[in-house]
């Protein structure tokens, strides 16, 4: 808790601990300096504070090498206005979701997490890419059904074996891109089941294997160019 200057009024024995100093040592003390502000437009101001009177929400703040999740209140008494601040060191967490989003964003193969009923929830860029739409925003907003399979009836037979076997292992299939080009590929996939076992996402990897498909496909033609000849 800080008052109108930004000066400490109380603080709680984990933050103390984690600053290094007594509880009663610090108060007083300017919230920036609290905190190593070394920014002289930072010195009477607390870190904080948003600039909004808005302190309803809860936001993420990172000082110090930490991230923490911060709600905020005010009061006014005879003092004046005293601000309190709630922190939570969520550092590991939000140091996992970051290296977390940075693998799903940069591996190569398509990665998904889809509804039952036809809708992407979450696509990494090379699965925007396989599809060959123009942003992650796009294909997020498009119906798999009807727009990345070739019809709802292989949709939903897809959807019968993750029904069926829980998920499907290399299972190949046609896609058809934006531009209406078909796209081969090889899925990988598992569902997702809440706690009363209804299936509420799939997960997977979706593999392009187009270039194979063509180069067995030129292979098979010159078999039979050759075979035709030969006999």
């Amino acid at each position: 808790m800080h008052d109108q200057n930004s000066k400490v009024l109380r603080i709680n024995r984990s933050l103390a601990d984690f600053i290094g100093v007594a509880p009663s040592a610090l108060i007083g003390v300017e919230m920036a300096a609290l905190f190593g502000a070394d920014d002289p437009a930072m010195v009477r101001a607390c870190p904080f504070c948003r600039a909004t009177d808005d302190s309803s929400e809860e936001y993420m703040h990172s000082i110090m090498e930490h991230t923490y999740r911060v709600s905020s209140s005010r009061t006014t008494n005879r003092d004046g206005l005293q601000t309190i601040h709630v922190l939570k060191d969520v550092t590991d967490s939000h140091e996992a979701e970051r290296r977390y989003r940075e693998l799903f964003s940069n591996i190569q193969e398509g990665l998904f997490f889809a509804t039952p009923d036809g809708r992407f929830v979450e696509v990494n860029d090379a699965l925007v890419r396989i599809l060959g739409y123009a942003s992650r925003e796009e294909l997020l907003q498009t119906d798999i059904r009807n727009h990345v399979y070739l019809s709802e009836e292989r949709y939903q037979a897809f959807a019968q074996k993750m029904q069926q076997h829980g998920g499907v292992k290399n299972h190949e299939e046609t896609f058809s891109r934006k531009d209406g080009v078909p796209v081969y590929v090889l899925i990988n996939g598992f569902a997702v089941r809440d706690a009363f076992g209804r299936i509420v996402q799939y997960r997977g990897l979706i593999l392009d294997i187009s270039g194979v498909k063509t180069f067995q496909t030129e292979l098979q033609r010159e078999r039979d160019f050759s075979g035709k000849i030969l006999n």
